[in-house]
């Protein structure tokens, strides 16, 4: 017991040296990001200012994905989910941020969404579980290809299917890539980041009283295809909300992020 108690005092500490170094961090890389945003505006950009807008941009979602896991952990909530979201006006505006990039790699978006698909959720978590599987299934698709991305309601239940025809997942590691810090062995693994995406996303559809799950079989077919259900919501005495008052700008580098390969 005093030695398992002793490996978890070891974790701890270590795990306080890295939030404390990545807060340290992130004052820093906020005000690089706010100048180069000045200076584009003021002075356009190129093929290189992209290169550094786009490394910024990573590794900011690597730092706010690092502090959101271990607030998640220490049983913090970082998202309010009493409110209802229009989950097609949220799938819709990711869409419209991805397109473009797609596009400059002939990789066709394909969606369906159907109206007036409400859930109980903060829109900006509906957001980062859509962006989240978009930029995967981007990132690990080869060029000249189509993704399909559909919403539905069936048994009063929502359903956001995600399907490409990428590199695939082996069936042995269905469950490993929601683990913190996994990454998928690959000639793209380098892409992955910290791999922390698809755990927080994991912990948010768990919140949310939903599930995902992962059809992909690389052995026998092409491809990966991911269902995300959630319950619908039918409440009428709440204000529906999206998400459009976020900042696009800082999506719209997600998405270049998603695609440079």
């Amino acid at each position: 017991k005093q030695k398992y108690y002793d490996l978890e005092q070891a974790n701890e500490k270590r795990i306080n040296i890295f939030v404390n170094l990545a807060h340290e961090t992130k004052t820093p890389l906020t005000l690089i990001n706010n100048y180069l945003q000045e200076y584009i505006r003021k002075n356009g950009t190129n093929k290189e200012l992209d290169v550094i807008k786009s490394a910024v941009g990573k590794l900011s979602k690597d730092i706010v994905n690092f502090f959101d896991l271990e607030r998640i952990n220490k049983g913090f909530n970082i998202y309010n989910h009493n409110q209802i979201a229009d989950f097609g006006e949220v799938v819709t505006e990711c869409i419209i941020l991805f397109t473009h990039y797609a596009n400059q790699m002939n990789i066709e978006l394909i969606h369906t969404i159907e109206n007036n698909i409400h859930v109980k959720a903060a829109p900006e978590a509906l957001q980062r579980i859509v962006f989240n599987l978009m930029e995967n299934a981007i990132k690990y698709s080869p060029p000249d290809n189509k993704i399909w991305v559909e919403l539905s309601s069936i048994d009063n239940q929502t359903v956001l299917k995600i399907k490409d025809n990428g590199i695939g997942i082996p069936v042995e590691l269905h469950q490993n890539i929601f683990e913190p810090y996994y990454q998928i062995n690959s000639e793209k693994a380098n892409f992955q980041g910290m791999g922390l995406g698809l755990s927080i996303i994991k912990k948010i559809i768990d919140e949310l009283k939903g599930d995902i799950t992962i059809h992909s079989n690389p052995s026998t077919t092409s491809g990966t295809e991911v269902l995300v259900r959630l319950p619908q919501s039918h409440e009428k005495n709440k204000e529906l909300t999206t998400f459009l008052k976020n900042d696009n700008n800082f999506y719209e580098t997600e998405a270049l992020t998603a695609i440079e390969k």
